[in-house]
C-alpha cells in the first residue's frame, strides 16, 4: 500500500474488522483502512460520480447501499488541505448515520495564527452535517477549533463526545457550539499549560456531562469548582489547578456533593499546589485518586502545601469505597500523617507512591504486617509501586520507627500470605527468612536521618540520574558495595534467591508448627519497587528474596536505572 503524501483518509469497512459499534439496535463491525491520497481522489471522484457501467457501477452500487461505509471519517493533514469537495461527497454518501469524525493537522501552523481561507473551506464544509455529528476529535492548532466552534453557532443534538488537542490554548475562548449540544456526556480536552483564564472553556450543556478532562488548560479553581458543581453527572474528572488565585477557593463556596463521581485526577500546577480543592467537595463513590505536583521548570524549587490534611478530611467526609491511591512528586508528606490517612483507608488495593521523597525504612514498618495483628493497616492492598530515588528523601520531620530497621523485603515477605492458606500450602510453596534481620549496618543511622543540610538525603537528584558523590552516606556506600558485588550477574542471583528458598522453608515449618502462621490481609501480588532501594548483599539481600518470592508467584518489577 502506498504511504500518504499531502494526507489519508481512513473509511470502516462492515465485516472486515473485529471492532464493532450499533446504530438503531443493529450491530455494525467495522475496520480501518488508509487510502493513498492523490490516487484514491482521483479515482473516488471518476467512480463515485460517472455514469453506471462496467467497474464503475460497482463502486457507485456500494456507496449508495452501504453507508456504514461512509460514516467514520479520518483525515490526516500533512502539508495542505485537499479539495473541500472529497469530504462533502464523503459525508454524503452516509446517509442518516450518526457520523464520527478525526481531523489530525501536522502542518506546523503556528499557533494563533491566522486560518487560512483554503482551510476555512475546508472546515466549513463539515458544519451542514453538525446535525449528525457523535463524536468529533479535533488535533490541530487552536485557530482552527475556534474557527469552527467558536464563529459559528450550531445545531449539535446527537455530538456525545468532543475530544480536542490544541498545542496551545487562547485565552478568553467560549466555544458558544456547545451551547446547543445537549447530548455531550464526554468532553476531553488537552493542552500544553497556557495563562490563567476565567473563561478558557465554556460548557452550557454540562449537566449531563460524565466525562470531564481539563489538563493544562489553567483557569481559575473557583471556575473549576463552578464547572464541577454544573455536572451532577460527572464520573471522571481530570484537571489542572494552578496555585496562582488559591484564596479565590475561601469566598464562602458551599461543599458540593457529586454522588456519582468515581475517577478523580488533579494536577497541580506550581510550587505550591492547590490541596484546598479537595476542601469543597464530598465524594462518596469515589475509587480512584491522583494527584499529581508539576513546580512548572527544572530550577522550580518545590514548596508543595501537605495534600494529607485534605485527603484525610475528604476520605472521613464521603465515607467512599476508596480502593486506588497514586501520589506523584508530591514531597513534604510526614509519614505520621500519611499513616493517619492510610488508616481511614481500610478499602485500598493499590498504592502507587512514585517520586514523594518518604522515608522508606519507616514507611515499610507501617507497611508490614504483625502475625495475628487484629487491625492491620490497608488488610486490602495486593499492589504496591515505590518509585524513589534513595538520595532525595527530603521527608518532613524525624523518622520513626529509629532502630528498627525494616527492609523491602521484610514488608514484602509479611504480606505474602494471606488467611487462606493451607498449611501444606505454606510448607511447599513458600519461604523466606523472617529470622535474619538485615544488618543495622546496611541503613543510615539516626544522625544522618536528623535533618543535616549536608545530608545525602535531601540533594536534588532526579530520578533518572540515580549517582552518586564520594561523601555519600552509608547508604550510598552500601549501594555502591552492592552495585560491585557479583551477586549482580544472574546466575549469582538465581543461586542467591534459592538459597534464600531453602532458609525459608525450614523457618516456615518451624512457624506452623507453632502455629503462628495467621494473616488477616489480602497478599500482596504486585510489587514493582526501584532497585536503588533494596539494600544488603548475597542471599541475605532485598534482591535475593524479592526474587525468590518472585518464583513462588509474586509479581515483581525491579526498576533499575538505565
Amino acid at each position: 500500500m502506498m504511504k500518504p503524501t499531502s494526507g489519508s483518509v481512513t473509511s470502516s469497512i462492515p465485516g472486515s474488522g473485529p471492532s464493532a459499534d450499533t446504530f438503531d439496535g443493529h450491530e455494525r463491525r467495522h475496520a480501518s483502512i488508509t487510502l493513498p491520497m492523490p490516487k484514491f481522489l482521483r479515482d473516488f471522484k471518476r467512480r463515485l460520480l460517472s455514469n453506471p457501467g462496467g467497474k464503475s457501477s460497482v463502486w457507485k452500487n456500494v456507496s449508495r447501499s452501504q453507508p456504514s461505509l461512509w460514516y467514520n471519517l479520518s483525515f490526516t493533514v500533512r502539508s495542505h488541505y485537499p479539495p473541500a469537495e472529497i469530504f462533502t461527497l464523503w459525508l454524503e454518501q452516509s446517509a442518516v448515520l450518526p457520523l464520527d469524525i478525526t481531523i489530525k493537522d501536522f502542518s506546523s501552523k503556528s499557533a494563533g495564527h491566522p486560518v487560512p481561507s483554503r482551510d476555512t473551506k475546508y472546515l466549513d464544509c463539515l458544519i451542514p452535517f453538525c446535525e449528525r455529528w457523535r463524536s468529533l476529535r479535533l488535533i490541530m492548532d487552536w485557530a482552527f477549533i475556534k474557527h469552527l466552534l467558536q464563529t459559528n453557532r450550531l445545531h449539535l443534538p446527537l455530538l456525545k463526545r468532543l475530544f480536542l488537542r490544541p498545542p496551545t490554548f487562547d485565552q478568553n475562548t467560549k466555544l458558544r457550539s456547545l451551547e446547543d449540544a445537549p447530548s455531550l456526556s464526554y468532553f476531553d480536552c488537552v493542552s500544553s499549560f497556557s495563562p490563567i483564564s476565567d473563561a478558557a472553556v465554556y460548557i452550557p450543556a454540562a449537566s449531563n456531562i460524565t466525562t470531564l478532562k481539563l489538563r493544562g488548560i489553567s483557569q481559575r479553581p473557583s471556575s473549576f469548582y463552578s464547572l464541577m458543581q454544573s455536572c451532577p453527572q460527572l464520573r471522571d474528572c481530570e484537571l489542572s489547578l494552578p496555585d496562582d488565585f488559591r484564596d479565590s477557593l475561601n469566598s464562602g463556596l458551599n461543599m458540593v456533593e457529586l454522588p456519582h463521581l468515581h475517577s478523580l485526577e488533579l494536577e497541580f500546577i506550581g510550587r505550591a499546589g492547590c490541596p484546598e480543592f479537595l476542601d469543597k467537595f464530598t465524594l462518596p463513590d469515589l475509587g480512584c485518586l491522583r494527584i499529581e505536583h508539576n513546580p512548572l521548570g527544572e530550577n522550580c524549587i518545590p514548596d508543595l502545601t501537605n495534600p494529607l490534611p485534605h485527603l484525610t478530611a475528604l476520605v472521613e467526609r464521603s465515607e467512599s469505597y476508596l480502593y486506588e491511591l497514586e501520589f506523584i512528586s508530591i514531597p513534604g508528606m510526614p509519614i505520621c500523617c500519611f499513616t493517619k490517612c492510610l488508616r481511614l483507608i481500610p478499602s485500598l488495593a493499590s498504592l502507587s507512591l512514585v517520586n514523594c521523597s518518604l522515608h522508606v525504612p519507616s514507611l515499610c514498618r507501617v507497611l508490614a504486617v504483625e502475625r495475628g495483628d487484629p487491625n492491620p493497616i490497608l488488610p486490602e492492598l495486593s499492589s504496591l509501586t515505590l518509585l524513589q530515588d534513595p538520595y532525595d528523601n527530603s521527608f518532613t520531620g524525624m523518622p520513626i520507627f529509629t532502630g528498627v530497621p525494616t527492609s523491602v523485603s521484610d514488608f514484602a515477605r509479611s504480606r505474602w500470605r494471606s488467611t487462606g492458606d493451607s498449611d501444606d500450602e505454606l510448607s511447599e510453596n513458600e519461604s523466606s527468612s523472617w529470622e535474619e534481620d538485615v544488618p543495622e549496618d546496611d541503613w543510615t543511622s539516626d544522625d544522618e536521618l536528623s535533618g543535616n543540610d549536608s545530608s545525602s538525603w535531601e540533594e536534588d537528584v532526579s530520578e533518572e540520574d540515580w549517582t552518586t558523590s564520594e561523601d555519600e552516606s552509608e547508604l550510598g556506600s552500601q549501594k555502591d558495595e552492592d552495585e560491585s558485588e557479583p551477586s549482580d550477574s544472574k546466575e549469582e542471583d538465581d543461586q542467591n534467591s534459592s538459597e534464600s528458598l531453602m532458609e525459608f522453608s525450614e523457618d516456615d515449618s518451624a512457624e506452623e508448627s507453632s502455629g503462628t502462621s495467621g494473616y488477616l490481609v489480602e497478599r500482596l501480588e504486585s510489587l514493582v519497587i526501584s532497585g536503588a532501594l533494596l539494600l544488603g548483599k548475597g542471599r541475605k539481600s532485598d534482591r535475593a528474596r524479592l526474587r525468590a518470592l518472585e518464583r513462588q508467584g509474586m509479581d515483581i518489577d525491579i526498576v533499575d536505572p538505565a
